[in-house]
């Protein structure tokens, strides 16, 4: 109280007056992309961590935090009606497209194939960094044509199947400035992610289950790396590279406690791994909100050519 009536003797009262009635769908994106989960806070372009906790929402929102359910209120159209989630999926029935981006259409139901979200994924990380790239995320359905190579793989049969891959009128730049390449892989029904970290001479398998076989790495992963050198050298790019001859490591890294969560453990992966560590903390728990924020950021996302009719079928 004495720190309110300070304020208002030096005539700065309005201020203890504001109120936050309104949020921007764009800052609500923003905010929900540029949060930490696991630590509970805002990470900034700027390197500036600001933690962010229920009771700071609360506060500043004046949403409770002890449980109640949250409705969305619509102002614009009838003054007393509300919505909540199971109103929002009837409105996005009728919608055949949710997002049409980067030459990809994503439907209801791709939603629940993990082939086409990790693919999509995969297409946004590419456009969204600067010029000239760092790290290159292939498409999930790579993997599968480079298991498809056996060492009696002709040159030409290779670059016809690889070409739409490696290829810069399709992928949009050559790999010499890249220092990491990112394969998502799905084996036996688990998804994993194979990088090929060229200043280290190392490929890291990074998986939420373990892959190896005693001390050593699985067949799989070995062939894999085989056929990426095949790939490679049979389009003449990177050709001092042999992944094959790098050293394979599976690091120590968070791990899945069930048997469904391997796709969006991937996505994560490949979003923050450096090179030695995941540079941000993944909470295992959180799983449900990752998934959900990554549905957020595909259909709201700019370049999503079907967002406005999204948006306008939630009346937001």
């Amino acid at each position: 109280m004495d720190k309110k009536n300070a304020i208002s003797d030096m005539r700065f009262g309005g201020l203890l007056q504001l109120g936050c009635k309104e949020l921007r769908y764009e800052l609500i994106t923003w905010i929900v992309a540029n949060y930490d989960i696991g630590y509970h806070c805002l990470c900034m372009e700027t390197k500036v961590v600001v933690p962010v906790m229920p009771k700071d929402v609360r506060e500043v929102l004046g949403i409770p935090d002890n449980g109640v359910d949250i409705l969305i209120y619509n102002r614009r159209d009838t003054p007393n009606r509300t919505y909540d989630i199971k109103i929002l999926e009837a409105n996005l029935r009728d919608l055949l497209i949710l997002c049409d981006m980067h030459d990809t259409y994503i439907t209801r139901m791709s939603f629940l194939r993990s082939m086409e979200i990790i693919g999509l994924v995969c297409r946004m990380m590419n456009a969204e960094q600067a010029i000239p790239p760092r790290a290159h995320y292939f498409d999930p359905s790579f993997s599968v044509v480079l298991a498809s190579l056996t060492p009696k793989s002709k040159k030409h049969e290779i670059k016809e199947r690889c070409r739409m891959f490696l290829h810069a009128e399709f992928v949009g730049h050559d790999f010499s400035s890249c220092d990491m390449l990112f394969f998502p892989v799905c084996d036996n029904n688990h998804w994993h992610v194979h990088v090929v970290n060229i200043p280290a001479s190392r490929v890291e398998i990074l998986s939420s289950l373990p892959l190896r076989k005693g001390n050593g790495i699985s067949a799989v992963s070995r062939r894999l790396s085989d056929a990426i050198d095949q790939a490679f050298h049979a389009h003449v790019m990177l050709r001092r590279l042999e992944v094959s001859k790098f050293q394979h490591v599976q690091p120590q890294i968070v791990q899945q406690p069930n048997g469904y969560d391997c796709g969006m453990f991937t996505i994560k992966y490949m979003e923050h791994w450096n090179g030695a560590t995941l540079a941000h903390s993944i909470a295992e728990d959180k799983m449900d909100l990752y998934r959900l924020r990554l549905v957020v950021t595909l259909v709201t996302n700019a370049t999503n050519n079907a967002r406005d009719k999204v948006l306008k079928a939630c009346r937001i």
